[in-house]
């Protein structure tokens, strides 16, 4: 490796020529360096507008089928208005089929979630970045009152089953708490003898994963209402008879009427859209 020494500046005039290279060689690296960059950033923002526009269009195919199902949600939002009117009346409601509910599409901004993100959001034009967050403002507001409105509609789905007396409110403000807070199945409201039962009664459906939610929950929140939690196994009579945990006071349950052994029932499906923490 061979060392040389530099080469000696004569004079003022040669350093300063010297010097003057160097520091355009620098300024025109750090112009190159930004353009590179500018142009990075502008690919970036404009892939992410076609990203928040094809989304856009998605919210607005939402709110135009929303304002479309208007007329016969309230026709169906004014029946069953009727049925409770008639029912706080005579004090029973009657039999009645699934109450049903409108579709629902999600509110999404993940688009612009992603552009917050990734900073590009920083690089847009700022009126259209004022223009894109007045509008991801009022999507997730759209998304907000879509979530309320599912745990309503759940809470008029109850409606739906055999004729039975309103005084069980009690009870059915229950099943409507379990509804809006746990993954479950809700059964219908049984206002006869059912198996081994003598009381009106429901019944909730939920895998072992959320026994250590939901049973605490149930201790603190049942009220005056007699709760039994019990496996499901091929044995019925014991499930009920031996292994139960009762929450409340314990009821009679009728064993002569629960078989020794059964087929193994299948985990139904939960049929809530919980919304509330519990």
């Amino acid at each position: 490796m061979d060392i040389h020494k530099p080469k000696p500046w004569h004079g003022l005039r040669e350093f300063l020529k010297e010097y003057a290279i160097i520091v355009v060689g620098v300024l025109t690296a750090l112009g190159a360096e930004q353009a590179v960059e500018a142009l990075h950033w502008g690919h970036q923002a404009q892939t992410g507008e076609v990203a928040l526009k094809a989304a856009f269009v998605h919210e607005a195919g939402n709110a135009a089928e929303r304002l479309a199902l208007d007329g016969c949600i309230r026709q169906r939002l004014a029946v069953l208005s009727g049925v409770v009117q008639r029912a706080t009346e005579d004090g029973r409601l009657p039999p009645l089929g699934a109450v049903g509910n409108p579709p629902y599409s999600p509110w999404t901004v993940g688009a612009w979630d992603a552009l917050v993100a990734s900073q590009t959001v920083l690089h847009l034009p700022r009126d259209k970045m004022i223009a894109y967050i007045k509008v991801v403002t009022t999507t997730k507001y759209l998304s907000g009152l879509s979530d309320e409105e599912k745990a309503q509609w759940t809470i008029l789905a109850t409606m739906s089953g055999p004729g039975r007396r309103l005084s069980d409110a009690e009870a059915e403000q229950l099943r409507n708490w379990i509804g809006e807070r746990f993954s479950v199945t809700l059964g219908r409201w049984h206002d006869v003898k059912v198996g081994p039962h003598d009381q009106a009664m429901f019944q909730v459906a939920f895998s072992a994963r959320i026994f250590p939610e939901l049973v605490p929950w149930l201790m603190l929140n049942h009220g005056r209402l007699s709760v039994l939690v019990h496996p499901n196994t091929t044995n019925p009579r014991r499930d009920h008879l031996a292994d139960p945990i009762w929450i409340g006071l314990a009821l009679d349950v009728h064993g002569d009427k629960l078989p020794e052994h059964s087929e193994l029932e299948q985990a139904p499906a939960p049929n809530t859209n919980p919304v509330l923490r519990p």
